[in-house]
This record gives structure tokens, sequence and C-alpha cells, in this order.
């Protein structure tokens, strides 16, 4: 049985892999910023007129979010397929991975969905059964867009992944996420507390609305939204890796011995 990577080592190769293949992960990821920042653009002119509380403004800030949530899929779907055929090293020309991911994203949006939906019932029942759950589940989103299983199967392998080593494997799809979302965090909030220390004077952490013009409010959003679609890959890959080491590591299935 292969020896599982520890949390560092998780964390060191997905930026590994992040920064050898910067390249075709920008390409990748160019349509989530292109969302999100429509979307940002959207929320902070809403900001601005004071409509966001607004039937119209709700209605607007739906229609923007939807699109990069399904952008986010697509994205996800795109990543893991990259990360997946270079460790492996299977040869797919561009326009198969694309038509592949595009096969896959209802499945994958429907596995996400149940995950989180499950995740979110344990979590409102108790913090323990969401943790569960999401130590549980995390993988089948992963092992759909690989197209290792289906949605029903999924739920099975990634259970099946995680079986006898719960603690560990815990700890090891924690760690990298808690990391990376402090880095983004860190990222987040010192562009904010420069930003507007620089342009406005006012030291803060908070981004704050009342007062600032709207080119402001757009740059500071265009940051962000950088901020955000930089780091998103870091999460993928770290799921994605640990996935495939769990499933190196599961020991094959033994065939009866033929008399």
């Amino acid at each position: 049985m292969t020896t599982l990577l520890t949390a560092g080592d998780i964390i060191d190769r997905s930026a590994q892999f992040y920064r050898l293949h910067l390249g075709k992960v920008l390409r990748v990821t160019v349509w989530s910023l292109a969302a999100g920042l429509a979307a940002g653009v959207a929320e902070n002119l809403l900001l601005w007129l004071g409509q966001t509380d607004t039937l119209i403004g709700k209605i607007v800030l739906l229609l923007t979010g939807l699109p990069v949530m399904a952008v986010s899929v697509f994205v996800t779907l795109l990543l893991t397929r990259a990360m997946v055929r270079e460790i492996k090293g299977a040869e797919r020309c561009p326009a198969a991975t694309w038509r592949d991911a595009a096969r896959s994203f209802w499945p994958m949006a429907a596995t996400l969905i149940l995950v989180t939906a499950l995740i979110f019932l344990g979590g409102m029942a108790f913090l323990v059964p969401g943790v569960i759950f999401w130590t549980w589940f995390a993988f089948a989103p992963v092992a759909v867009a690989t197209g290792d299983a289906g949605v029903k199967k999924s739920f099975g392998l990634s259970r099946e992944l995680v079986a006898g080593k719960f603690f560990s494997v815990l700890w090891r799809l924690a760690a990298p996420m808690i990391f990376f979302f402090l880095l983004q965090l860190v990222m987040l909030l010192l562009t904010t507390l420069l930003l507007q220390g620089a342009v406005r004077g006012v030291w803060s952490i908070e981004i704050l609305v009342a007062g600032a013009p709207l080119w402001f409010l757009l740059l500071l959003s265009l940051i962000m939204e950088v901020i955000r679609t930089a780091v998103l890959p870091l999460f993928v890959f770290s799921a994605t890796m640990l996935y495939l080491a769990l499933s190196d590591a599961k020991p094959e299935p033994t065939k009866p011995e033929q008399v």
C-alpha cells in the first residue's frame, strides 16, 4: 500500500503544479475572472446607487451570480481534468477536454449541490455531522470530474477512499484548504487596507462604501477578484491531488484463486 502524502506535501505539490502549468491554468481561470468581474461591476454599481435591497437590485445580483457559479463549476472541471491528465501522462487534445468537461457539467453541478446540502444540513444539526459529511463526500465531485464515477456512485467511491483513515484524510483535506484560505484572506485584507489608505486616507480592512467614488469601488473589486481567481486553482489542485493519492493507496481487489 502506498504511503499517503502529508498535508505539507499536498500544499507544496499543488503550488508546484500551479507554477509549472501557469499558462494552461491562466487560460482556464480567465473565464472565472471574467464572470466574477461582471458580477462585481453590477454589485458595486448597485451599492453606489443604493439599490442592493430593491427588487430590481436583487434580480440583477441573481442574474449575475448564477453565471459565476456555472463558470466556477466548469473551471473546476477543466482544472481537475488537466491535473489528472498531466500527472497520469494521458494525451488529450484541448477540444476533446472541453467536450468531456461540457458533458460532465450537469452531473458535476448536481454532485456539488448534493454534497453542499448534506454538509449544510449536517452543520445545522450539529457541527460534527457537517465535518463528517464533508470528509466522507469531499471526493465525490472529483470522482465525477475525472469520469471515475457517476453522480450516485461517486458518493460510495468517496466514502470508500476515506474508510479506515477518517482523521488522516480529514487533516490532509482541511490543512491545505485552511492554508490557502488564510493566504487568500491575508491578500484580500492587505489589498483593502493599503488601497483605502493610499487613495482615501482611511486605514481600514473594512470596505467603506459611504463616500467612496465609483472608480475606487470598481478598482478594489477588480483587484480582489483577481486574487480570488488566482487562489482558486490551489483549492482544486489540493483536493484532486489527495484524491489521486487515496486512489493509488487503495488496495487492489483480490481475485479468487482458480482451482
